[in-house]
């Protein structure tokens, strides 16, 4: 790497995001800051038509709130049998994580097409916008399945292991993970060219 970055915020409040992205980043920013550290509440509305969009509006916010490099991040599961269905409404769809599992285990109850793709679109903002992409595809479970991770980690199947995100370590759920994917097209793109682009 040419560059270290000094600082780095990472423009969510979803603790289980922050944590994930916090640890894959570790070893190469020396200062990772929390919305929470800075006292922040603004609440973003999430109201743009992709993940990118979504991601580019919180990243850039922060960004010339605190002049500081901020990493913005939107992520969903889009459900072949739903044509696409939460998608970019995957936080929306109910108040909680378990509620939301529950209502997609019930809208999929007759169907037999169980699969379905998680995304993540991290956007790196600082003076402009670099996005980075993650995808992984695997199967809707008939039931929750493990209480690991957030979001609809219990019930969604990677089939060459025959388990959930929900049932695997943080170490496993990383071998396969969309926010994995994307955060080391981000690193790859720091040892490259930091120092010609990102600065």
């Amino acid at each position: 790497m040419k560059k270290k970055i000094e600082d780095l915020l990472i423009a969510t409040r979803n603790q289980g995001k922050f944590n994930e992205l916090k640890k894959l980043l570790d070893p190469y920013v020396k200062n990772i800051i929390s919305l929470g550290s800075l006292n922040d509440f603004d609440e973003i509305e999430e109201d743009q038509k992709t993940y990118y969009g979504n991601s580019l509006k919180k990243a850039k916010h922060y960004y010339e709130k605190y002049l500081i490099p901020t990493l913005g991040d939107d992520s969903g599961i889009e459900i072949d049998a739903l044509n696409g269905y939460p998608g970019i409404n995957s936080a929306r769809i109910e108040s909680s994580d378990l509620k939301r599992n529950q209502l997609i285990i019930k809208k999929m109850i007759t169907i037999k097409n169980r699969s379905a793709c998680m995304y993540t679109v991290l956007v790196f903002y600082n003076k402009k916008p670099f996005s980075f992409t993650g995808k992984v595809c695997g199967e809707i479970t008939n039931k929750i399945r493990g209480y690991n991770g957030f979001g609809y980690d219990s019930i969604f199947l990677i089939k060459k292991l025959n388990k959930t995100y929900g049932e695997m370590s943080y170490e496993e759920k990383t071998i396969t993970s969309h926010r994995k994917i994307a955060i080391e097209k981000f690193i790859d793109k720091l040892r490259g060219n930091y120092d010609e682009e990102f600065n």
